[in-house]
């Protein structure tokens, strides 16, 4: 598939299924984690409105603490968060029972 354009009197034409695969990997790579990010909590002002958040997530630790209150286990919470990894609901678990 391509797309022409023209601007000025010169036309351009491009693969458009270039453009969108690019895009589409960028996108992937963007969604992925380290390793170093698994079971680590972070804070951002500019992420989840200064929530605490996992480690390359935008998802609040506070969701998975009330999930884990609400009688969920760490494998029920992992089905609802597949994004998650086991030390990441640990971690979060292990500091609510510390408080």
């Amino acid at each position: 598939m391509t797309h022409e354009s023209v601007v000025g009197g010169q036309g351009v034409v491009f693969e458009l299924i270039s453009v969108f695969e690019d895009m589409k990997n960028k996108a992937e790579a963007l969604r992925k984690r380290s390793a170093e990010e698994v079971g680590k909590i972070t804070q951002n002002r500019y992420v989840a409105h200064n929530a605490r958040v996992f480690a390359g997530t935008r998802i609040p630790v506070e969701t998975v603490r009330r999930f884990y209150r609400a009688g969920y286990s760490v494998d029920g919470i992992l089905a609802e968060y597949p994004t998650l990894k086991r030390a990441d609901v640990e971690v979060a678990i292990a500091e609510l029972q510390a408080a």
